[in-house]
């Protein structure tokens, strides 16, 4: 029998899912739904690597503190592993709430062009309890503005 792992869901359907910190009995799972693609948003290296790497996966590490929001360009770069992919993609923190859902947010600015408010508003409604902390909607708010305008990021980061 497959394990799914926790607060696992298909964010954008076939393409990008959220999920908590996984395990080598999730990998099976992930494999058999097409993923390739893992970002761990932890800030400790991935203890399931070697298993996901055995499976085909590949593990990207952005190393993000709990309960702390991404910088812009760690956000930049979950917005290029995302693009480069050609299989799905799943991304998760600990419990794939956070900085997850932080990501999913930015994602939808970025890819869907919606604006922060209701790019957060969205992802809470596709994942509930996703970001924590205003300190990561802040993050949100301050990516859509440099995103859009190419302008200064001046804005604190890790401020719970």
């Amino acid at each position: 029998m497959t394990s799914i792992p926790w607060n696992f869901s298909w964010f954008i359907d076939g393409k990008l899912a959220g999920m908590a910190y996984p395990r080598d009995k999730h990998i099976p799972f992930l494999v058999a739904s097409g993923l390739q693609t893992i970002i761990n948003l932890t800030p400790f290296p991935a203890d399931y690597e070697d298993m996901a790497n055995a499976h085909g996966i590949t593990v990207h590490n952005i190393i993000i503190e709990d309960f702390c929001a991404p910088s812009y360009d760690q956000i930049k770069e979950f917005l290029d592993i995302c693009k480069a992919a050609e299989t799905p993609v799943a991304v998760h923190c600990g419990k794939g709430m956070g900085r997850t859902g932080t990501m999913l947010a930015c994602y939808l600015v970025a890819e869907e062009g919606y604006k922060t408010l209701d790019a957060i508003k969205e992802t809470r409604r596709r994942r509930v309890y996703s970001i924590e902390t205003e300190s990561q909607e802040r993050a949100i708010f301050k990516f859509e503005h440099k995103y859009n305008s190419k302008g200064i990021d001046n804005v604190h980061y890790c401020k719970a």
